[in-house]
């Protein structure tokens, strides 16, 4: 049937047979307009229809049958791999706008409000990174010989060490506030 042709009766355009809408009623079995002008039509209505599609999306997901088909069809996006490029590009054009500025800075002041003795100590602990090579860094300001800074445990109790020391100093402040 791809040889068929056929002209919509919206845009006045000759198109495939396979480019207009299903309709059973017709004797040829599609409908009268192409597949773009259906959509143009279903955007249209959609726009000036926004509070009552709302209520309907609404309704369609409160269905249990309905639910079921939802949740299917978001396990199997979620299998489909997003490459981590493409989400930093869509987080990074979300924080260039105003919304996502507002979001960030409204989530950060509720955490801060609902999270007094977090956020003393994630400040604190946060401060600085412990990485091997922040240590060896101190080891190595500090004059350690270079067998002791090129050692994996002797670096691992100084981390202990430092995080210990920055524990306490929180735990002192906290009970000072």
């Amino acid at each position: 049937m791809e040889g068929v042709v056929k002209t919509c009766s919206k845009c006045g355009a000759e198109k495939s047979i396979n480019e207009f809408e299903t309709d059973n009623r017709q004797k040829s079995g599609k409908g009268s307009n192409c597949l773009e002008c259906k959509r143009e039509r279903g955007r249209a209505y959609a726009a000036s229809n926004k509070e009552r599609m709302k209520e309907y999306k609404r309704l369609y997901r409160l269905n249990s049958e309905n639910r079921e088909k939802i949740n299917k069809a978001e396990r199997e996006r979620l299998k489909k791999p997003v490459s981590a490029r493409k989400r930093k590009e869509s987080r990074s054009k979300y924080l260039q706008t105003e919304k996502g500025m507002a979001t960030i800075v409204r989530n950060r002041l509720n955490w801060y409000e609902n999270n007094p003795q977090k956020r003393i100590r994630y400040y604190r602990l946060g401060s600085q990174s412990l990485s091997d090579w922040y240590i060896r860094q101190l080891l190595l300001n500090q004059d350690y010989p270079k067998e002791l800074v090129n050692n994996e445990d002797f670096i691992e109790v100084k981390r202990l060490i430092i995080k210990t020391k920055r524990l306490c100093k929180t735990l002192v402040n906290c009970e000072q506030v």
